[in-house]
């Protein structure tokens, strides 16, 4: 996490136009995936196909057992209709490229067959943001801080971004919050009233 800095909205559009390439569609899904639900770069890289959808429909909910988290305990996210498309754009293209699309298989498959590693979708992240020319910080903790970000951003509760990160204490999420010059100048704006 030390280093890792939140993305602004145009850093995200920068970050997903320079996604290119023969695994555009898969590296997309990771980086839309990071940034709708909030996961964990090790949870991410391990997510299953019957983890994220039901008969080639993506679920509404991601459910993670406790033996898969951090924290130990269970967790239930929501699925949102952006993080839904590129699931179901993922399922298509894994079945174009005559990847396994078994509940068990990963949805991020590496070249070996099992599950990407943190390190690939590392150098993923890594090559899209020097291709959209982002300045540095930008890592694989970077989407999970531009998700708690954007959310206090636009007026949802620590506690609803403490349980969408999985954190046992508020001061954890806290951490994870960047506070950019718009929040600062709305900060000073609300005492004018």
């Amino acid at each position: 996490m030390k280093g890792a800095r939140p993305l602004n909205q145009c850093e995200v559009r920068a970050l997903l136009r320079s996604i290119r390439g023969s695994y555009a569609v898969r590296d997309r899904c990771l980086v839309e995936l990071g940034l709708n639900v909030g996961l964990r770069i090790s949870n991410l890289v391990r997510l299953t196909v019957g983890q994220v959808s039901h008969a080639g429909r993506p679920l509404r909910y991601l459910r993670l057992p406790a033996r898969e988290m951090k924290s130990r305990r269970g967790h239930t996210i929501p699925l949102n209709s952006p993080a839904r498309a590129r699931i179901e754009e993922m399922l298509r293209w894994k079945k174009h490229m005559g990847e396994p699309t078994e509940l068990t298989a990963p949805l991020f498959r590496s070249r070996e067959g099992g599950c990407m590693t943190t390190r690939r979708a590392a150098q993923i992240i890594s090559s899209a943001a020097d291709r959209a020319g982002l300045e540095p910080g930008v890592s694989t903790h970077s989407l999970r801080k531009t998700l708690a970000t954007t959310l206090m951003e636009r007026g949802v509760s620590l506690r609803v971004v403490q349980e969408l990160l999985g954190h046992r204490e508020l001061a954890t999420t806290a951490q994870y919050l960047g506070v950019g010059r718009k929040a600062l100048e709305d900060g000073v704006r609300m005492l004018e009233t």
